[in-house]
């Protein structure tokens, strides 16, 4: 019976000692061993599918919300901001790089209410939903070059035929050469 009570012991102390031991409290090299700090959580760890984000986009697509877009610091540089009329909204700045657009930030915002206050997730150039959210706003990119594009023609248009009509006797050259091929 001794005999047992000390394997017995023996067993609880070498347990009690792999359990004080097994802690990441070991120095070495005078430097201490700590379990790692987790890692921060993100929207992908919530939601890897980035189901909502999409579903976002289809849904200014549908209801065709309005956008604002502004030159940002820089040539090519361009703050998007598209909103509905019910309080929700995307903000993004995507910048122009020699080797193409680059997402600086993307984030989604739903206006504050007494009972929820306001809401937004914001996405960094790391995220995985990144060339998809490009592809979708360069089209309103797209859309802001052609306006000014058409207010540049429209300015030419305007000019070239003030210009055009103060040019008489070129005018009154060509009305006679008409005239003159017409008969």
């Amino acid at each position: 019976m001794t005999t047992f009570f000390i394997i017995l012991l023996t067993i609880s102390q070498s347990v009690c000692f792999f359990f004080l031991f097994k802690k990441k409290r070991v120095i070495k090299d005078n430097t201490l061993t700590l379990k790692p700090i987790p890692k921060q959580i993100g929207f992908e760890d919530v939601q890897p599918d980035y189901k909502l984000v999409y579903d976002i986009l289809e849904t200014i697509k549908l209801e065709d919300w309005n956008y604002k877009i502004d030159k940002g610091i820089g040539e090519d540089v361009y703050d998007i901001n598209i909103y509905s009329s019910y309080g929700m909204s995307i903000s993004s700045r995507i910048r122009i790089y020699n080797d193409g657009p680059c997402l600086s930030w993307f984030s989604i915002v739903k206006e504050s209410t007494p009972t929820t206050g306001e809401k937004t997730l914001t996405f960094n150039n790391s995220d995985s939903v990144n060339n998809d959210v490009i592809i979708f706003i360069w089209d309103y990119i797209i859309k802001y070059h052609e306006s000014l594009n058409e207010g540049d023609f429209n300015k030419y248009s305007d000019t070239i035929d003030v210009i055009s009509n103060e040019l008489k006797t070129l005018n009154r050259n060509e009305r006679l050469d008409k005239i003159l091929n017409y008969e």
